[in-house]
């Protein structure tokens, strides 16, 4: 009975540590795959982490990308409006130039309808032409005061030179006067020598004729005085 109680411990114990071995497998495999869940989820988190920055990269680059892109196409539409700018300031100021040459060479019965286009060109077009703007504006006045020198100068000489032909024509007048009066003059002492000279012609042949009385010769004589 002894025995049989004995092996009956002996059964119980090796149960006991079978249950005791089976309940450490599983605590090991249930470990292992706590282990490996934890690894996987890790490996999950560094994945979705690896990703995330992949994204933020990405997101970064294209950033990049578009503001590069911002950048240029900005710097294309300031030089594009540089470039119309500078096409309109040229086209201005080649306008106000134009009529600056026309006063250059403006005659006095043009000079009010050109100094009128060239005010009006300068309200118009001065705001548009940039830089360039005290120049032209210099430019256009100084030419407007060459071009009213010019022709008061021109007047002046026309002025002068009317009153020279006017004295050459009074001069031309006394002269052909004083002439016309000279020959006048030739002409009445011409007459008397003819009429002298016939006075003496005729008191020659009555002297030649024979006794002549004084009294004929006394009047031929005064007729040749």
């Amino acid at each position: 009975e002894l025995w049989r109680q004995q092996q009956q411990q002996q059964q119980e114990e090796q149960m006991r540590q079978h249950e005791v071995f089976v309940k450490q497998q599983e605590q090991q495999r249930l470990m292992q795959q706590q282990q490996e869940l934890k690894r996987q989820e890790e490996q999950r988190a560094w994945q979705q982490q690896q990703m995330q920055r992949l994204r933020e990269q990405e997101a970064e680059r294209r950033r990049q990308a578009e503001e590069q892109q911002r950048r240029q196409e900005e710097e294309m539409q300031r030089r594009r409006e540089a470039q119309e700018k500078m096409a309109l300031e040229q086209k201005a100021a080649l306008g106000i130039r134009k009529v600056i040459q026309k006063m250059r060479a403006v005659g006095a019965d043009e000079f009010e309808v050109v100094n009128a286009e060239l005010e009006q060109v300068l309200q118009q077009e001065l705001p548009n032409v940039g830089a360039q703007m005290e120049q032209l504006r210099n430019e256009a006045h100084q030419m407007r005061a060459m071009a009213q020198q010019r022709i008061e100068t021109e007047k002046e000489a026309k002025r002068q030179e009317e009153e020279r032909q006017k004295e050459l024509e009074r001069i031309r007048l006394e002269q052909e006067a004083a002439r016309k009066e000279f020959l006048a003059k030739l002409g009445s002492q011409v007459d008397a020598l003819e009429k002298q000279c016939t006075a003496l012609k005729e008191a020659a042949a009555s002297a030649d004729g024979g006794d002549g009385d004084d009294t004929s010769a006394d009047a031929a004589a005064a007729a040749a005085a």
